[in-house]
């Protein structure tokens, strides 16, 4: 994971759907942009999740304070089953529990996080 500090802005990255509460609760400066995994079983504090991954990152958000926007990472098509990952679920829940704003990037296209 980390906090990255542009200019007066925040981005974290965390690539995968994992976290330890207290760690993300205390994250400094708040972010206002979260790039989280959102593929696999959400892993809390080191042991595996009892939720959904829809469920999971919406805590994950939640701990940070409901940064502006998120936008999932690690869900790409690929070679190997499940081959994609379906992100609309999560995307849902975020969008009724928390004021954060889930962004889809369009595949292979520059865009502006700020």
């Amino acid at each position: 994971m980390f906090n990255v500090i542009i200019g007066d802005r925040v981005l974290l990255f965390n690539s995968h759907l994992g976290a330890y509460e207290g760690i993300m609760r205390m994250v400094a400066p708040r972010p206002q942009v979260v790039v989280m995994g959102i593929a696999g079983r959400a892993n809390h504090n080191g042991r595996p999740f009892e939720g959904s991954a829809a469920q999971f990152a919406v805590k994950e958000l939640q701990w940070l304070r409901e940064p502006k926007k998120v936008i999932w990472c690690l869900h790409d098509e690929s070679l190997l089953p499940p081959f994609k990952v379906d992100t609309a679920p999560a995307a849902q829940l975020v969008k009724q529990e928390t004021k954060a704003e889930v962004v889809d990037l369009p595949y292979a296209e520059p865009y502006v996080v700020f």
